[in-house]
């Protein structure tokens, strides 16, 4: 139970937060109700708060972790310069899932945190929820439902990162056969959950996964080259019909996740064109082509 009498539930137990304007007020209110709940906290203000801080933290040790006061004008606006400081003082680790609160304490939601990156935090959703294989899951299925409905084909990008709410993430099918590649860190811990959602989505319809991060370009910070089975068995290489043309998909020398999908409806709109100005049998060049996919339409 809390000082104030409220019955905590312990949910943020090993969790961690920085708290602007926590010295008094509204801030301060947070603090209390954060610790309750089991979080280790780092509190930011402004210089003329430190009495009233340190009288704070003297009145509830188990509240504040530590205090750091901004030397400037506007606190909150000085606290991003000094992120990194800050995530040294707050976080027992460089990566992993992270609980991003708004400078009132409110609940914003939960991301990719990788500590040093461009980008410190990727969003994966503004829910208080799990990111465990039943939020993966959840996901995956609300993708598929739209890829079946536009798309006819056994050849698709199921996910395809941002687009999905995955970042970092990004599923191939093809046919019998799932083609992943992890491009952030924070998801190779979640491995496991992702295959388990991806075999549970299909229900005995694929035969395998294999995993394609080994990326030609330089990977994200600290991501590490990845190729190889993840689960079930995957040949050399296998063939799918897209559109009436049956291309050969080579699952671990083929560029990239194997085919440009997201070229499907380029390679329409070409057919109709050609077919529009009556260009059936004339010579072309097809530059810069892999699968000759346009050569084919």
């Amino acid at each position: 139970m809390g000082a104030d009498g409220t019955t905590a539930s312990g949910r943020l137990e090993g969790q961690v937060a920085i708290v602007t304007g926590g010295a008094s007020g509204i801030g301060a209110e947070v603090v209390r109700r954060f610790a309750a709940e089991g979080a280790r906290q780092v509190v930011v203000g402004l210089p003329e708060e430190e009495a009233r801080a340190t009288a704070l933290v003297d009145e509830h040790p188990d509240a504040y972790k530590d205090i750091r006061q901004v030397m400037a004008d506007q606190a909150d606006l000085v606290v991003r310069s000094f992120a990194d400081e800050l995530v040294d003082i707050q976080a027992d680790r460089d990566l992993g899932i992270a609980n991003v609160f708004e400078e009132n304490g409110g609940f914003l939601g939960k991301g990719l945190f990788l500590k040093g990156a461009s980008k410190t935090v990727r969003m994966l959703t503004l829910r208080d929820e799990e990111i465990d294989e039943p939020f993966f899951l959840r996901r995956f299925r609300r993708a598929l439902s739209v890829r079946t409905r536009i798309n006819p084909n056994v050849a698709y990008r199921l996910i395809n990162a941002e687009s999905e709410g995955l970042p970092g993430l990004i599923v191939d099918r093809y046919g019998d056969y799932l083609v992943a590649q992890i491009r952030h860190p924070a998801l190779e811990e979640k491995k496991p959950q992702i295959i388990s959602a991806l075999r549970a989505l299909y229900e005995g319809g694929i035969r395998g996964i294999f995993e394609r991060s080994d990326f030609e370009s330089t990977p994200e910070y600290r991501l590490n080259r990845h190729s190889g089975v993840l689960w079930g068995e995957v040949p050399e290489e296998t063939t799918v019909w897209v559109d009436g043309i049956a291309y050969l998909i080579r699952f671990k020398t083929g560029q990239k996740t194997g085919l440009f999908l997201d070229q499907q409806a380029s390679r329409a709109k070409a057919r109709q064109l050609i077919r529009t100005y009556h260009l059936e049998g004339q010579p072309a060049s097809d530059l810069l082509c892999y699968t000759g996919g346009f050569s084919f339409t």
